[in-house]
């Protein structure tokens, strides 16, 4: 039996990657192919009581988007001490390798493909915006040894849309600056040898196409697929 294949998908809210992800797993289903769907974000444990403890000595039930801004500058400053981030970062991958562990590795063998729907990328995105260092925020954490436990996928679909329509498809009250700040960071991700760019401003249906052709073609060189 060959490795089973990891195939991520990432990118800003509202990019589609649930749903690209979801049917991906239907096409394989269709052709016979086993896949596992995980949905793999980073979810605050260990750094939990941290993080809740700063919200409530910084919110106040009347806050204003002025003072959620002055709330993220005041995240920013807290990290700007460079033990303070050593810390940060290292106990928040810690923590969150562990659930990749229970999420992801652990799921690998169940299936000839593992199909993640977020990743450490997200996490790394998450993170430089905390840093306020953008590219070079990316860059420190990927230099971290800890992030070098994380397996890195076979594919890495970087689900890229404007700012505008990604707000307007999740309608959560995400703001267009939050998510235009972060789109220039996934796309940073598109010189990795593994991640295919997908233009996912286009019809569903058409990105679909495109996720679909890519996966088979690799899949076919793996073996996992006849020609």
């Amino acid at each position: 039996m060959t490795d089973p294949i990891f195939i991520c998908f990432t990118g800003i809210d509202g990019s589609g990657k649930s749903t690209q992800a979801q049917l991906l797993q239907k096409y394989f289903t269709k052709y016979g192919i086993s896949s596992v769907y995980t949905w793999s974000r980073w979810e605050p444990y260990l750094l939990r009581p941290l993080i809740q403890k700063f919200k409530r000595s910084h919110h106040s039930e009347d806050m204003t988007l002025s003072d959620t801004s002055n709330l993220h500058t005041k995240k920013r400053k807290f990290l700007r001490n460079p033990a303070v981030l050593w810390l940060w970062l290292n106990i928040s991958l810690f923590d969150y390798y562990w659930q990749v562990r229970q999420r992801v590795i652990c799921r690998m063998n169940n299936s000839q493909v593992l199909i993640c729907d977020r990743y450490l990328y997200d996490f790394i995105v998450d993170q430089a915006v905390n840093m306020g260092k953008k590219i070079k925020g990316l860059e420190h954490i990927f230099q971290l040894t800890l992030t070098r436990l994380f397996p890195l996928p076979d594919m890495l679909f970087i689900l890229d849309v404007e700012p505008e329509n990604g707000h307007n498809r999740k309608q959560d009250g995400t703001s267009v600056d939050y998510l235009k700040e972060r789109r220039e960071l996934y796309r940073y991700f598109k010189g990795l040898p593994y991640a295919v760019f997908i233009d996912a401003n286009k019809p569903l249906e058409t990105v679909a196409s495109q996720i679909h052709e890519h996966t088979s073609t690799f899949m076919k060189k793996r073996g996992v697929i006849n020609e």
